[in-house]
């Protein structure tokens, strides 16, 4: 085992083993003895030890927390020796990866506010004054949204200081040498325009207080910043721990665990929904693509907020790319499943059913319910659309609200429809899905009893079943309704503009133009 050595370069840590220690040490000593002697060497020097710790940063990576000798030796390779550059520039060399990334910089040489402007344009190559009228443009149309969007670029990015940072703002590939020509290229340009203005004392008491100034604003900035930033990360983490929570509870206890979600009742069912429209064969491959499709993006919420809220670099690009290649490919093989499973459910039947009545003239008719609603536990599949009902005594079956709709008929007699739909794979079995709709209901004296819900076996595959109740009323036909079918009545038409949710608990005629006052 080698022994690790902690070494700080451009402000980072880095833990290298002996060897390449020795090579790294005696490589920085080099650089500085080469430049301590120019007048821009510290920068220099600076620029320099910023781009080794780039370069040393690529290298490092979850299973790889140590500089070894072969790194050190590739950055080399990258930077060149000063002493490469003692006569004339040799040739530059060519590999097979880019030497350094673009990146996003806020750019202060040619600056007008904050520099952000100006730094996109570098990034994407576009003048800036472009990106300028258009920001006045967007900021008059969208009522001053892209202000409040540029001064959180201005706070969250780093503006470009160094020779490096300029250098990677634009994109270019450089060594020591580069950047050895830029920073005297740069300090010539400077020398030259501010000779004379910097030695006067107006400038020098100018700069001091512009300085002061402006440092403290920039302290402000960025402590307001990172407090929002930290903030925002926060966010993301108990978002994305409390969503955590919640699926698991979905998938394994079918409970969310959220207090907000503990409603009377109220459940939501995923794995037994699973379990009745999915294939067996197919249930295991459907549930982890589904968790993989969500969880995905809340692990990422909470890897984001960790990052905002402990500020640390990472170099998890293979991760990401891991973690997008298996998100797509979920989506794909779930697209895949539900176009096998769609098949199952490819045609719909309808069974009618009608009877007559046969009551005396100007019986009254009164409509209750026959089964006691304590008796069943009411649960959602979806929030406020399928109601669905389990039953204490027969837990194998599934209950559901039929539809009761009161329509008027020009003939003299009154009488009930039955509707049953359901859906299967041929035409055949979707109408012994249909027939298998188990309803009850029966007359006795001028009383019709139904039952206000109709059930669908569990052990068989989910077939969307559907029962729509029609009783058809001549005209002048008194009916009550009970108050304990209020959920069950639907598509009721009334006279006088009457609210449907009125009818359970009291007496009507049908007109012509449906229920309406006695």
């Amino acid at each position: 085992m080698k022994k690790t050595v902690k070494i700080n370069i451009g402000g980072l840590l880095f833990h290298v083993d002996e060897d390449a220690f020795v090579i790294l040490n005696a490589y920085l000593g080099k650089i500085k003895s080469h430049f301590k002697t120019d007048r821009e060497g510290s920068e220099i020097i600076a620029d320099i030890e910023n781009r080794i710790a780039e370069l040393l940063q690529l290298r490092i990576n979850d299973q790889k927390q140590v500089i070894i000798l072969d790194d050190v030796n590739e950055m080399i390779e990258i930077m060149g020796r000063p002493e490469d550059f003692e006569g004339e520039p040799e040739a530059q060399k060519t590999y097979d990866e880019p030497l350094n990334r673009k990146r996003f910089y806020r750019d202060l040489d040619s600056n007008v506010i904050g520099g952000v402007c100006s730094g996109l344009g570098a990034y994407f190559g576009i003048d800036p004054v472009i990106l300028r009228v258009l920001f006045v443009i967007l900021s008059f149309a969208m009522a001053g949204f892209p202000v409040a969007v540029y001064l959180v670029l201005w706070i969250v990015t780093p503006a470009a200081l160094t020779t490096a940072q300029k250098m990677e703002m634009r994109g270019g590939d450089f060594t020591i040498n580069d950047i050895e020509q830029r920073v005297k290229t740069e300090f010539d340009n400077v020398k030259g325009n501010f000779k004379k203005m910097r030695d006067s004392d107006g400038y020098r008491r100018g700069r001091n207080s512009m300085n002061t100034v402006g440092n403290g604003f920039v302290e402000v900035l960025n402590f307001f910043g990172r407090f929002i930033l930290i903030i925002i990360g926060v966010v993301f983490i108990i978002t994305g721990l409390s969503l955590i929570a919640s699926l698991f509870g979905f998938f394994v206890f079918s409970d969310s665990f959220l207090f907000w979600t503990h409603t009377d009742q109220h459940h939501i069912l995923i794995p037994d929904f699973l379990f009745s429209i999915v294939h067996p064969k197919s249930i295991l491959l459907a549930t982890v693509c589904i968790i993989i499709i969500v969880s995905a993006p809340v692990i990422a919420i909470i890897y984001w907020g960790l990052k905002l809220v402990l500020r640390f670099r990472a170099n998890d690009k293979v991760i990401s790319v891991v973690a997008t290649v298996a998100w797509v490919l979920s989506i794909i093989i779930l697209a895949g499943i539900s176009l096998f499973e769609v098949k199952e459910y490819a045609f719909s039947t309808q069974l009618d059913d009608s009877i007559e009545m046969n009551l005396p003239n100007e019986q009254t008719l009164y409509i209750r319910s026959s089964t006691d609603m304590d008796d069943f536990s009411e649960v959602y599949f979806f929030e406020e659309g399928l109601d669905v009902y389990t039953h204490e005594f027969y837990p194998d079956r599934v209950y559901l609200e039929p539809d009761l709709k009161i329509k008027y008929t020009s003939d003299n007699e009154v009488s009930i429809k039955f509707e049953k739909e359901a859906r299967g794979a041929t035409n055949k079995l979707a109408r012994e899905n249909a027939s298998n709709i188990e309803f009850n209901w029966h007359l006795k004296d001028s009383v019709l009893y139904i039952d206000p819900l109709f059930y669908h076996n569990n052990k068989d595959r989910w077939t969307f079943p559907e029962l729509d109740i029609v009783l058809y009323l001549p005209e002048g036909q008194k009916i009550c309704v009970d108050k304990n079918l209020e959920q069950t009545l639907s598509y009721v038409k009334t006279a006088d503009d009457i609210w449907e949710s009125e009818i359970p608990g009291k007496c009507w005629v049908m007109t012509d133009y449906g229920l309406d006052h006695p």
